[in-house]
Parts: structure tokens; C-alpha cells; sequence
């Protein structure tokens, strides 16, 4: 006589899938080779020669080089390189919660001063600058490693692509739209 017994409950090994096989995070994310590296940088570096000349670019590259940040776009770049030459104290990318402002100057007017580079196509479509102007209006409520945030300056992509002089204004807390 065949024995009855219940069948398998919710959670058994019949009703378990097994997991596939993972393949290596190394082959996911290979590391260029130098010679690979290399080829990359000099193709970066003439995209950006056509956009903002050699000289430019080359600040650009440099600042790239230093920071490492990978993400980092080549208006931020040019920021950076300008900041970083005169010797100011800032911050890139900081997690506020509601955003990532792109420079936080420390130390200005008692606070700090938040630095929005605005990428023209991006910053421009339907609805962005409605939402835009409300993080901007939220960030002057907050604080920034302790620093009050004083000032927000959106400095626009195609202004820095023109020249150092829009950095100059907007260490004035002047804005200049594109």
C-alpha cells in the first residue's frame, strides 16, 4: 500500500529556483589597459579642443587627472580648474538629500556659495526651470557642512565655453542666462 503525505509547503526546496552563476565583476568591468587609457584621454581632449580651444582643454584634462572624478562634465572640469587655480576652498558634488549641487564654495560671506552649471539642453526643457528655481529657493533654507548656503549662481554651459570671465561673475553672484 502507497503512504500519503501531504503536499510540499509554500517555501520547500521543490518550489526553489536555484540562482544563476554570477558572472566575475572583472568581466563585467574590465580596466583598460594604459595604451587603452591613453587613447581614450587624447580623444576626450580633442572633442573638448574643438569646444573651448587647446589651452582650455588641456586645463580641463589636467583638472580630470587630478580629481579623477570619471563623471565629472567639462563645463564642472573648467569650474574646478579655475577655482582650483586661484587657491578657493570648495566642494563638488555634495549630497544635500533634495540634490547634488555641482561646487559649494566654503567659507564666503560666513557661509557658502552653491555653484549650478547648467547644461543648456537639459536645463531648458519643459518644466526643468520651474524645478530648478524651487531647489534653488531650497537650498538658500539650508546648510552645507555647517555653512549656511548665502548664495545659489547658475552658471550656464555655453557662457563657460566662452570664457573664465562668467566664473569672475559669479563671484560677484551675478548670473548671466545663456
Amino acid at each position: 500500500m502507497k503512504q500519503l503525505t501531504a503536499p510540499p509547503s509554500y517555501g520547500t526546496m521543490r518550489n526553489k529556483r536555484q540562482p544563476k552563476a554570477l558572472k566575475p565583476v572583472q568581466a563585467m568591468h574590465e580596466t583598460p589597459t594604459p595604451q587603452e587609457d591613453a587613447a581614450r584621454q587624447d580623444q576626450q581632449l580633442d572633442s573638448w579642443s574643438k569646444q573651448v580651444g587647446d589651452t582650455r582643454a588641456r586645463v580641463a584634462m589636467e583638472q580630470l587627472r587630478k580629481t579623477k572624478r570619471l563623471g565629472a562634465t567639462l563645463p564642472e572640469l573648467l569650474a574646478e580648474a579655475w577655482l582650483t587655480s586661484r587657491g578657493d576652498d570648495y566642494r563638488t558634488q555634495v549630497d544635500i538629500g533634495f540634490s547634488k549641487p555641482d561646487i559649494v564654495r566654503m567659507g564666503v560671506e560666513g557661509g557658502c556659495h552653491v555653484w549650478r552649471i547648467q547644461g543648456d539642453y537639459w536645463h531648458n526643457r519643459p518644466g526643468v526651470p520651474s524645478s530648478d528655481e524651487q531647489k534653488k529657493q531650497q537650498m538658500l533654507g539650508t546648510t552645507i557642512y555647517g555653512q549656511p548656503v548665502m548664495a545659489v549662481i547658475d552658471i550656464w554651459e555655453s557662457r563657460i565655453y566662452q570664457g573664465d570671465e562668467v566664473f569672475e561673475q559669479a563671484m560677484l553672484k551675478q548670473e548671466v542666462v545663456p
